[in-house]
């Protein structure tokens, strides 16, 4: 790789693993990549897949490896941080050729506090609705127009 272009990479905020496709060997990792992996890990992190724990690393495994001929993007995947906790990320892989071999570029979003506050938006919502149903008053919601949004029964 050009030198510019790895330095971009490497300090690129956002999580990035360079990959053998066929094994998810990590050949690189950049600065933010250093967020996840295990504390403490009796065995380094050498794939993709050391990442993750549980059930996420067989799907992983089965979604990423080998030959790709466009652009995955999946998730969300649990992969460990490492101070331990768990993140909640997707995850997205582009397939190239680094020399004369083949290569997967794979980053990650965290997720977390997004899918955490999209809970709690239905929880709330949820709440509402139960506390609408439960008043013997007439509730009428209208937006800015005048027009009827929601009403309780």
């Amino acid at each position: 790789m050009e030198p510019v272009f790895l330095s971009f990479l490497r300090h690129y905020p956002v999580p990035i693993w360079l990959c053998v496709p066929d094994s998810l060997q990590i050949l690189m990792a950049n600065e933010a990549a250093a967020a996840y992996g295990a504390a403490g890990a009796r065995q380094p992190i050498t794939t993709l897949a050391d990442l993750c724990p549980g059930d996420d690393r067989d799907r992983l495994i089965a979604q990423f490896r080998g030959p790709h001929r466009a652009g995955i993007r999946s998730g969300p995947w649990h992969l460990q941080r490492a101070n331990g906790e768990t993140a909640l990320v997707e995850l997205a892989a582009h397939a190239g050729v680094v020399g004369d071999h083949p290569a997967l570029l794979v980053m990650a979003w965290d997720v977390t506090a997004s899918r955490r506050q999209e809970e709690e938006l239905h929880r709330r919502e949820a709440e509402l609705h139960a506390t609408l149903h439960s008043v013997a008053d007439a509730v009428i919601s209208t937006d800015t127009r005048g027009r009827v949004v929601m009403m309780n029964p």
